[in-house]
């Protein structure tokens, strides 16, 4: 009797093994656990205002808006064929600048930090393995803002013979930004081509540009008003 339960005991462990091995096979034929790279994924910047309400800007916010990471995870083929397919909607990765504005104080002029890039999948059957970059320096300055007269440049032939009259409520700017670049403004200028007026078209709207000490356009400020209307 002893035997026979022990015999039993061994065929059903035996099985057991067996269909073990039959699933592990089936697994890895059908579904089987494979790294992959997602490249160029753009994150997401949180708390931006958080630190301009503290009265501060990121300097480099524009290339951090830019910025794309490449993201390693491994998961089942399945899996990371369905992330792939709808990354835009199962993957975020975040830069989370809100606790930084806790320890900006009016003594601060600038502070640079190295952030982590936080990277979360929204299946469960997916890992993300690490990202590059896993750190990004941000640049945090105080805040400033000038107000600039706008000046205007002739350029080209008027085929009409007639002079454009500049028509705009606002004779002056006022641009906002790190008070590095903003101490650092020369001038808003609009740039008037003649020879693109004509009886046809004598109404154009055109940009303002704030220009630098160095003679070039200012990047990372934003202007009160961005056009004017000239006829």
């Amino acid at each position: 009797m002893n035997k026979f339960f022990s015999t039993n005991l061994m065929w059903k462990l035996f099985s057991l093994a067996v269909a073990a091995l039959l699933w592990l096979i089936v697994i890895n034929t059908q579904n089987p656990i494979l790294p992959k790279q997602i490249n160029n994924f753009p994150i997401t910047i949180k708390g931006v205002s958080q630190i301009e309400e503290k009265g501060y800007v990121i300097l480099n916010q524009e290339e951090l808006e830019k910025m794309t990471i490449d993201i390693d995870i491994i998961g089942g083929r399945l899996e990371v064929d369905e992330l792939v397919k709808n990354k835009n909607d199962l993957i975020n990765s975040t830069l989370d600048l809100t606790p930084f504005a806790t320890f900006l104080t009016d003594q601060s002029e600038k502070v640079e930090r190295a952030v982590v890039i936080n990277t979360i999948v929204l299946i469960d059957e997916v890992t993300v393995e690490g990202t590059s970059p896993k750190i990004v320096n941000v640049i945090f300055e105080k805040e400033a803002s000038k107000t600039l007269p706008i000046e205007y440049e002739i350029i080209g032939e008027d085929k009409d013979k007639g002079s454009p009259i500049i028509k705009t409520l606002m004779s002056q700017v006022t641009v906002t930004g790190a008070k590095s670049i903003i101490e650092n403004l020369d001038k808003a200028v609009i740039e008037i081509n003649l020879s693109e007026f004509n009886k046809d078209n004598m109404r154009q709207t055109l940009p303002i540009n704030i220009i630098d000490v160095g003679g070039n356009i200012a990047e990372n400020v934003r202007s009160s008003i961005k056009d004017v209307d000239v006829i």
